[in-house]
């Protein structure tokens, strides 16, 4: 090889790393659009206990399930590990109770709790949700906040 060729071959390998840590720090930097909690689909209902602030903001029925939005402050998931039971007219739903964790900020947390096995259940719930919490997993859970929602089922 001859020495243009080589300090050809070496301009275009740097000319294409600039290039490429350009693209990287530009595109690959850019902040993440910050996650917003959603608007209240109900009358917000708000209970505290124990240092906890609960408030049921959203609350939805589908043929897939019951899904809950809860604003939390004082602390999480994390730090109380959250629990929740569902009642149709006293009777507790048979299901499953899964749902996310948005923060929000500083022990401010937005829960989604969601139950997917509503086959049985009418068109019309008195839903009573009851929402229990514990410090460690060594103490049984302790009733924390309950809400009562009715909901129609959307189609």
């Amino acid at each position: 090889m001859s020495k243009k060729s080589i300090i050809l071959s070496s301009m275009i390998l740097i000319a294409a790393a600039i290039a490429l840590s350009t693209i990287y720090f530009v595109h690959g930097h850019q902040k993440q659009p910050v996650w917003q909690m959603p608007a209240p689909n109900i009358p917000v209902q708000t209970q505290t206990f124990d240092g906890l602030t609960f408030s049921l903001r959203n609350a939805a029925y589908t043929e897939d399930g019951v899904s809950l939005g809860i604003e939390v402050k004082g602390g999480g998931q994390v730090e109380n590990d959250l629990g929740y039971e569902f009642y149709n007219d006293g009777h507790r739903f048979p299901s499953s109770v899964s749902g996310t964790m948005h923060e929000l900020g500083d022990q401010h947390y937005y829960l989604t709790a969601d139950s997917d096995e509503v086959s049985d259940l009418p068109d019309h719930l008195n839903l009573k949700i009851n929402i229990l919490s514990r410090k460690s997993a060594l103490e049984p859970h302790r009733l924390s906040a309950t809400f009562e929602v009715p909901l129609n089922k959307e189609n």
